[in-house]
């Protein structure tokens, strides 16, 4: 981590942003404990992306509209830009915990729902805040 402004994908210590953050906040663990490799991918495709510019469009389409949803659908994979749920699917395909062939077209509650229904995360979310 670094105390160097960050504008896009930034690291925090977690408490610290839950903390600050000013909205509900939702955690569905994993299902499985990931292995010691498994958890160093994960980190490292994370810290990967450290820095990358916010994908403004993304968060625009994860407002869940038909014209979001169709545009998604002809949406091709692009991480020069990232939206949270872009970043969560990619982590989440770089350790093995799930099979897509474009980040680009997961909203965060299309992700959530899928990983529930395929067991990866926990049926029943914690609220934190």
């Amino acid at each position: 981590m670094t105390k160097d402004p960050i504008k896009g994908v930034q690291c925090h210590e977690i408490a610290n942003r839950v903390a600050s953050y000013n909205g509900r906040i939702w955690h569905y663990p994993l299902t499985k404990v990931l292995d010691f490799t498994k958890r160093r991918e994960l980190g490292r495709c994370l810290w990967d992306h450290h820095g990358v510019a916010y994908d403004v469009l993304g968060a625009l389409r994860s407002g869940g509209c038909l014209f979001s949803w169709l545009e998604s659908l002809m949406r091709v994979e692009d991480l020069n830009s990232i939206f949270c749920s872009e970043l969560v699917a990619a982590a989440y395909r770089a350790v093995g915990l799930l099979d897509t062939d474009n980040v680009s077209r997961w909203s965060p509650n299309r992700i959530i729902r899928h990983q529930i229904k395929r067991g990866v995360v926990a049926k029943q979310g914690v609220r934190l805040k």
